[in-house]
């Protein structure tokens, strides 16, 4: 039942971290279910596992940083560095 909430989220469009978001209030509500109030017997969440979340974020050099890259290059990388970063090659 929760493993398929989680291929719905998916299906949606959510992102990883989203979704352990929503597991982690589900587990806890789920938590007072079994603790508080004596309504389960156990968890179910705890069973599920927790998404792995890519958390990098895309960043560019600055003007500053890119001048200061070309400046300490040996002469021969600099035109390929700087053919690097004016096409957006990784």
């Amino acid at each position: 039942m929760i493993s398929d909430y989680k291929v719905l989220r998916y299906g949606e469009g959510a992102k990883p971290s989203s979704i352990n978001k929503e597991l982690a209030m589900l587990s806890k509500a789920f938590n007072l279910a079994v603790k508080e109030w004596e309504w389960l017997k156990e968890n179910p969440v705890s069973k599920v596992k927790k998404e792995r979340e890519n958390n990098q974020r895309d960043r560019w050099l600055t003007e500053g940083e890119e001048k200061r890259l070309l400046e300490n290059s040996s002469k021969r990388l600099r035109k390929i560095i700087a053919f690097a970063l004016r096409t957006g090659l990784r």
